[in-house]
């Protein structure tokens, strides 16, 4: 049906994602998308965690303009979860300005969240050759990706490994290896860059046009350099390894 009068337009994400607190500029018309009708003018966005920290996946949109009967296309900007939510669906609501609901949709389903799956790291090397001395250490990651990482004609795309404080990525990767031809593994493109940061980062660079594919479980070997100081307690937090993805601008 039509409205003619003021409303909100409520938006609900699912719980983990997080509006700003002054929204404007965050939630508009989405102009790119065909066949939409103009969407009504509007005013103030507010994300309502200003309020209520348990309400900061909830963003009201002050709408001045009628809502005619038909399609409308909406963008909205939100800081995402670390994983995807259990529940995943979003919903609109457009309000009457006494907060009386005119319409509402509450199922609409969301979208999966880049996530590294089933991290794995063995290592050939366990602890220090001498107490004391760091020892050198050869270790396989492997991993899968949710979401596809697209190939780029001019960026390089790249998989960070962060190690725990203490352990040491060289700055040339000696005995970095694309493919260990593990059975189940597929190995990385050839062209494949790897440097360290002569500290517990390693990045591996993926070369121009290849992509990386959700789905399929990746390895490769590299070398790191165990800390000088000897632990047995891997299930502090201070202790756990880190990958991650990365576009080629450092998101």
């Amino acid at each position: 049906m039509a409205v003619t009068d003021a409303t909100v337009l409520e938006i609900r994400a699912p719980i983990g994602f997080r509006f700003l607190d002054a929204c404007d500029g965050q939630v508009g018309w989405a102009t790119w998308v065909p066949l939409m009708l103009p969407f009504p003018t509007f005013g103030l966005c507010q994300g309502m965690g200003a309020a209520d920290s348990s309400m900061e996946n909830i963003a009201r949109l002050q709408v001045t303009g009628p809502w005619e009967f038909g399609d409308y296309g909406l963008f909205v900007t939100v800081m995402n979860p670390m994983f995807t939510p259990a529940r995943n669906f979003w919903g609109f609501t457009i309000y009457d300005t006494n907060m009386l609901p005119l319409m509402s949709e509450s199922w609409v389903y969301g979208f999966d969240i880049q996530v590294v799956l089933n991290p794995m790291l063995k290592a050939y090397n366990q602890g220090n050759g001498v107490d004391g001395e760091a020892a050198i250490n050869h270790i396989d990651i492997s991993f899968m990706l949710s979401t596809r990482l697209p190939p780029q004609p001019n960026a390089a795309h790249a998989i960070v490994v962060t190690a725990p404080q203490g352990f040491f990525f060289p700055s040339i990767c000696q005995s970095f290896t694309l493919d260990t031809f593990t059975p189940g593994f597929t190995g990385f493109p050839k062209g494949t860059g790897c440097n360290g940061n002569n500290g517990n980062i390693l990045k591996i660079s993926l070369p121009f046009m290849r992509e990386l594919r959700n789905g399929t479980s990746y390895m490769f070997r590299a070398l790191v350099v165990n800390p000088r100081e000897t632990f047995t307690d891997v299930t502090s937090p201070d202790k756990y390894w880190r990958i991650e993805s990365q576009y080629a601008d450092g998101t």
